[in-house]
């Protein structure tokens, strides 16, 4: 009997280039930044080449990877295709059945771990999740990942001159209050 192969694709990519580009600052109303991309409520978009089913829910995108069970030993990438394919074999595209982590609360910097049926579980690859409470949502990098950094809100006008700075909250933003109580008019 041949090895069953399965090859699970869960990563999150590039958004569909005819969404509007979220620009820095502009208020939309509802809806989801995914990748740096605006999506309205309810909107639904696949990504990787349809092997990744994405929706926009509650002002966040969710992601469902699918899975491709694959029965040879050799299988090819295809250009276009969501799943590989075998010469001479059939290759069967099944729904994803590991269960989602959309309840999972956990911020991991390194990604989740995988678990013994190949599915990701709500647990921290490579050290501990983030423990930032963040009123404001999390900090992004340039591919759009949340980091395990506090987003501040907007600066808003503080008419105090601090002249050794101002204090920060616990998410580490800062707050319209000397350090030292020194204010300089």
């Amino acid at each position: 009997m041949r090895p069953v192969i399965l090859i699970v694709v869960l990563q999150l990519v590039a958004a569909s280039p005819v969404q509007q580009e979220a620009e820095v600052g502009q208020v939309r109303g509802p809806g989801c930044v995914h990748q740096g991309r605006f999506y309205a409520p309810d909107a639904r978009w696949t990504e990787d080449n349809g092997c990744l089913s994405c929706s926009c829910q509650g002002g966040q995108a969710r992601c469902q990877a699918f899975m491709c069970q694959v029965t040879c030993d050799n299988p090819r990438r295809v250009p276009g295709e969501c799943c590989p394919a075998c010469d001479g074999q059939s290759v069967v595209t099944q729904a994803q059945t590991c269960p989602s982590l959309g309840n999972c609360t956990l911020r991991c910097t390194h990604g989740f771990v995988l678990d013994e049926a190949g599915c990701y579980a709500c647990q921290c690859h490579k050290g501990a999740a983030c423990t930032l409470e963040c009123p404001a949502g999390y900090a992004q990098d340039a591919a759009g990942n949340e980091l395990c950094e506090c987003r501040c809100p907007a600066a808003e006008t503080c008419s105090k001159r601090c002249t050794h700075g101002y204090r920060k909250d616990p998410a580490g933003c800062s707050l319209c209050a000397c350090l030292r109580d020194a204010v300089r008019v």
